[in-house]
């Protein structure tokens, strides 16, 4: 350590031990601060109040949390040694002349804190030009594009951002294509053309998609070109041909087919069409959330009683539920009765729409034990009246059909 940073040597005591005691204060596990001096051992002769302290200080007004503050330090330490004045505020000032929100300059530097080492005229510049050039020129475009992925600034045009976008035009990808991908994913500039684009281009051309499919997909679904072969694609693609009996060009019209779960979504909600002998297009049955495919389908009706009975008067909210069984429940049949008393007006409908039915949907679906349990103050409104809501739910099956019993706990 000593040989990386000679000026340790001459580092009083004092300084040094004041520092490590300052970086525990802002949330840096002790445990972790050899690795930080390791990383950076100037960090122990920087004087607190000229340079750690307006750092971090300055890192704080963007609104960002104590604990992220603390890992991008961990990560890359070197950022307590630039300036503010000479350093941050003219790169916070550069992103923002490039459409970043001023909310979001935290995040994009927090979560790549390397941003405040790289040169903006030699470096940041050149990528901002190259963007310009793909035609990302609107206002706020290129902004937008940072705040989605910051770590694309660290990548060198020649090398590997412009062989990315030439591949990209190689395969089929049209001016607009290429800026749809760009601003919808960019991590895909940032990627190997050989060693990760290349493979996954080849694969899918393997399973029998021409060049203008294999363009229509990378367009409408970006990741498919950074999407492991084995655990991702191949899965899926047997799964669309083998098990559910499509033709593969059905997911041209529905790229996002490739961003569903196997298992979670993919086989589930199969399986629910299949029992019912139901046809539909691929964004038909994807293209929803749990919810609205189950009554859709008429896989979950919606009678009153099945997600909640309300009754408004100017001070009270009563709602209940009344589930027992799949043929109860469907029926609005009667025997179990949850009260959810709510003392307020002005919120009631929020927590019906937000909270209560979500979470009876969620439970239908889900087939798992679920408690949530919501307890609100609502001194200023109410006079100290506490609304405290609870749904206690055991349920067996998600599978509607089946005559198999929810059972209640308590």
């Amino acid at each position: 350590m000593f040989r990386k940073c000679k000026c340790l040597q001459g580092t009083q005591g004092d300084r040094a031990s004041g520092n490590w005691a300052y970086l525990k204060t802002i949330g840096i596990q002790e445990r972790k601060l050899p690795s930080i001096i390791s990383k950076c051992p100037k960090v122990l002769t920087l004087g607190l109040n000229e340079k750690l302290i307006p750092m971090v200080e300055c890192l704080a007004t963007l609104g960002s949390k104590p604990r992220e503050i603390a890992s991008a330090i961990t990560r890359f330490p070197h950022i307590l040694s630039h300036s503010v004045e000479e350093k941050l505020c003219p790169l916070l000032a550069f992103f923002q002349a490039l459409g970043v929100p001023e909310k979001q300059l935290g995040k994009i530097l927090l979560l790549n804190p390397r941003l405040i080492s790289y040169s903006i005229d030699s470096k940041l510049t050149q990528i901002v030009d190259f963007l310009a050039a793909l035609g990302l020129t609107k206002d706020g475009m290129i902004g937008k594009v940072l705040v989605k992925h910051p770590f694309i600034m660290g990548y060198s045009v020649d090398k590997r951002l412009h062989p990315t976008s030439e591949f990209l035009k190689s395969v089929g990808l049209t001016e607009l294509d290429l800026q749809t991908v760009v601003m919808n994913f960019p991590e895909v500039l940032c990627r190997d053309v050989n060693k990760i684009l290349k493979p996954n281009f080849a694969y899918l051309r393997r399973c029998g998609f021409n060049d203008r499919q294999i363009a229509a997909l990378v367009t409408g679904y970006p990741p498919i070109l950074i999407k492991s072969i084995r655990n991702s694609l191949e899965p899926r693609i047997k799964f669309l041909v083998e098990v559910m009996g499509r033709q593969i060009d059905e997911v041209v019209d529905y790229p996002n087919f490739f961003q569903h779960g196997l298992k979670k979504t993919l086989e589930s909600r199969h399986k629910l069409l299949k029992q019912r002998k139901l046809d539909c297009s691929l964004s038909e049955m994807l293209g929803c959330n749990q919810k609205k495919f189950l009554m859709k389908y008429a896989l979950l009706k919606d009678p009153p009683e099945i997600f909640v009975r309300s009754f408004m008067t100017l001070g009270d909210l009563y709602l209940y539920t009344e589930l027992n069984s799949c043929e109860d429940a469907i029926n609005g049949n009667s025997s179990f009765v949850i009260p959810f008393v709510l003392k307020f007006t002005e919120l009631g409908h929020k927590f019906v729409n937000d909270l209560i039915d979500p979470a009876l949907s969620m439970l239908i679906s889900s087939g798992t034990l679920a408690k949530r349990c919501l307890q609100k103050d609502m001194d200023v409104m109410y006079h100290n009246f506490i609304v405290f809501l609870t749904i206690v739910f055991e349920m067996a099956t998600i599978e509607l059909t089946n005559k198999k019993s929810w059972k209640s706990c308590t």
